[in-house]
């Protein structure tokens, strides 16, 4: 009878205790709806202020948002998104927030996704690779890293998409405003 008397009353003390554990965790959507709602300015210099850029580098690295799959510097970089430790230097910190937000509103040139159709009749979409006399090499979005020769004899129609290679709603993976914050502070750091 001790153990079903006691198991209510841990359940309430680890409430009261820690009220964050239940509480706090604002819903995905809503956060993102907040955030994009939120003047870039504003979000800019709360980021500049509440961020902590160590804990920004661990989602950049290890969250579901899995930044680095595209932003890598390394030798193993896939490149479908700007290496930002080489971010142009004038770039504002309002552009960086904006580009977290709506990466599809302003898409850094050479980061366009193209559309192909074939002249069998499939549509490939990627980033331009490489643009040879002969053929164009994309990069696959869905396929890290798999680039997709397609001879320039066998395209029928080629169109620069208006959708950014980084999906919308990258935000809602994050946990709460603190999160973005990091995140944010982090990109500030290594841009």
């Amino acid at each position: 009878m001790k153990a079903v008397v006691r198991l209510p009353f841990l359940v309430c003390l680890l409430c009261c205790a820690f009220p964050s554990l239940i509480f706090s965790q604002e819903p995905s959507s809503y956060l993102e709806q907040q955030l994009r709602q939120a003047p870039l300015n504003r979000l800019a210099q709360e980021a500049r202020l509440r961020g902590n850029p160590e804990r920004g580098a661990l989602v950049f690295y290890k969250s579901v948002a899995a930044c680095i799959k595209c932003h890598d510097s390394g030798a193993k970089a896939t490149l479908l998104g700007p290496d930002l430790t080489k971010a142009d230097k004038n770039v504002s910190d309002e552009y960086l927030v904006e580009s977290i937000l709506f990466p599809s509103r302003k898409i850094k040139q050479g980061y366009e996704t193209v559309n192909i159709v074939t002249s069998a009749g499939k549509l490939i979409s990627g980033l331009v690779a490489e643009d040879r006399p002969n053929a164009l090499v994309l990069r696959d979005a869905a396929n890290l890293g798999q680039e997709i020769v397609v001879p320039k004899d066998d395209i029928d129609e080629q169109t620069s998409g208006s959708k950014s290679m980084m999906p919308e709603g990258l935000v809602a993976t994050l946990h709460d405003q603190a999160e973005f914050y990091d995140l944010v502070s982090y990109v500030f750091e290594i841009a």
